[in-house]
């Protein structure tokens, strides 16, 4: 048997794909195994691509194991990002709430004979409004260090006085409450570690 290409030239081999004669010169061994010019680029073509596409399947994989990872790790996480997002949502609930207090106090006033405000008393008022959303603020992140059964430092006080919490234990309850209430035109604002919400009393 001869050469595909060199007539000339005896066989030494057939290509592994398209079976053709080929002499020794025209031999292209591609992984152990014989095969003609072209063939030999097809299998080196295929051979690279296999090997490009294991790794991109190892690195998938590498991926994918990464992401199943932060996956669990966010999971661990997510009851304290819940316990936070509580914490917020009380806030704005207990903001509400004392605004509406506020404003029912207004109209209150408004309709009891002593007439409309002054402006003067609308700025007092604003501002007592804002202190009050703000000392709330102060509360809610004493509750959630009571929550967490730590107790709270003296750094945590209302703008408005700059006096330290009062701080009474009661029977093994932890109770905080607002040095001066009157300065808000309250009678008392407390919270205790058996019930870490905040409670307002007008």
């Amino acid at each position: 048997m001869k050469c595909q290409f060199h007539p000339s030239a005896p066989a030494s081999a057939n290509c592994k794909k398209c079976q053709i004669p080929l002499c020794g010169f025209c031999n292209n061994v591609v992984a152990g195994e014989v095969y003609c010019e072209r063939c030999g680029d097809d299998r080196q073509l295929e051979s690279f691509v296999a090997q490009r596409s294991t790794a991109k399947q190892e690195k998938v994989g590498a991926l994918l194991a990464e992401a199943e990872t932060a996956v669990s790790q966010t999971q661990l996480i997510q009851p304290e990002v819940k316990s936070r997002t509580d914490t917020k949502e009380k806030v704005h609930i207990s903001i509400v709430l004392v605004c509406c207090v506020a404003i029912a106090f207004q109209i209150f006033n408004a309709f009891s004979g002593q007439g409309a405000l002054t402006p003067q008393q609308i700025i007092v008022e604003d501002r007592t409004r804002n202190q009050i959303e703000a000392c709330m603020l102060v509360f809610w992140e004493i509750a959630e260090v009571l929550a967490a059964g730590r107790t709270p430092d003296e750094t945590l006080r209302c703008e408005e006085t700059g006096l330290a919490m009062n701080v009474v234990t009661m029977g093994g309850d932890l109770r905080i409450s607002h040095p001066r209430p009157d300065l808000l035109g309250l009678t008392d604002i407390y919270v205790t570690r058996s019930n870490p919400i905040p409670i307002v009393v007008e």
